[in-house]
């Protein structure tokens, strides 16, 4: 599946998330019915605004300009994303970690989750490389907890099995999911920003 069409799928499940489509039976969110993360690898912001869709969203909406990293290389950053703290890893090598994430108080809330990672291997794989994919930028599956729990770590797929499994018309699955994560390949996270990523034309028509 191409990087077009996982897009197109996350950003029809945001637009469910509005409320318009969402089944009587999920529980309602106290601020958001949905919330939709896609992270693109760090870059400067000046060089983020090279892109002509970058550009446009941060004219249209909030701009953190003073929104930086926390720790130097890039798994750390990923962890404190959804833990709070990077669980003493300090460089890019595959880490197994213990402690509390964000995945733990939604599903303590009834919430439900899922992180969508192209190139995924699948099946709760703890491979650190595979292609364009790249474990240190997929944090749910590092920690022990998710790894030990094949139901838990069922809520990391590939890009694939999302396009498979939640279609953009399949409204009722859609709007299950509370909060989505979206994991580029490293042929699409923006790492040495080129004004036309290629799921910039997606973006655009949801």
């Amino acid at each position: 599946m191409n990087t077009l069409t996982t897009w197109r799928r996350a950003f029809a499940a945001l637009a469910l998330g509005l409320g318009l489509l969402a089944p009587a039976q999920a529980k309602p969110g106290q601020w958001f019915e949905h919330v939709l993360i896609v992270v693109l690898e760090n870059e400067a912001y000046d060089a983020a605004l090279q892109n002509d869709y970058l550009k446009e969203l941060a004219a249209r909406g909030a701009s953190f300009t003073r929104y930086g990293t926390l720790f130097k290389p890039s798994q750390p950053n990923y962890l404190a994303l959804v833990g709070g703290q990077n669980f003493g890893v300090a460089d890019n090598e595959v880490a197994d970690v213990a402690g509390a994430n964000i995945a733990d108080l939604l599903e303590r809330q009834g919430l439900t989750w899922k992180q969508v990672a192209q190139g995924f291997p699948g099946a709760c794989s703890t491979q650190g490389v595979r292609g364009d994919y790249v474990r240190k930028h997929v944090p749910f599956i590092s920690f022990k907890s998710v790894q030990a729990d094949p139901k838990r770590c069922a809520n990391v797929i590939d890009a694939g099995a999302f396009d498979r499994n939640f279609p953009a018309l399949d409204a009722k699955a859609n709007a299950q999911i509370r909060m989505l994560w979206i994991t580029c390949g490293t042929a699409d996270s923006l790492i040495g920003v080129n004004r036309h990523f290629r799921a910039t034309e997606t973006i655009q028509r949801a």
